[in-house]
């Protein structure tokens, strides 16, 4: 058996709570320094009182602007037009062999992890 949990009070979780649900990419010791609780009170609170867990995503879907869906809509319907004019189009097309390109993302995944 521990110590009792006298830091753990309705306040605190309400607290510790509004934190989290505004921010939830803040980390543990983020929290503990903003709302003046201890590490382990901070984290007893996130997993056993609340039931949340870190949740880190590989891969973070980016979605298009208007302005690039327009842009390749106007590419598709400009290409579409080429093949209907002279069916031989597709012929003169030039492609180039698959290449990966690796994007440089700063943030590691515990940067990146949120509190679910």
């Amino acid at each position: 058996m521990g110590r009792p949990k006298s830091s753990e009070t309705e306040e605190s979780i309400q607290t510790v709570k509004e934190k989290i649900l505004s921010d939830r990419r803040l980390i543990i010791r983020e929290i503990a320094s903003d709302v003046g609780l201890a590490f382990g009170t901070v984290r007893s609170i996130l997993t056993e009182d609340l039931g949340m867990g870190r949740v880190s995503a590989k891969f973070i879907p980016k979605l298009r602007t208007d302005e690039q869906s327009d842009s390749r809509v106007q590419v598709y319907t400009d290409l579409l037009e080429a093949y209907r004019k002279d069916p031989n189009f597709i012929r003169i097309i030039i492609t180039g062999d698959e290449s990966r390109v690796y994007g440089y993302d700063p943030e590691t995944n515990v940067q990146s992890s949120q509190w679910k």
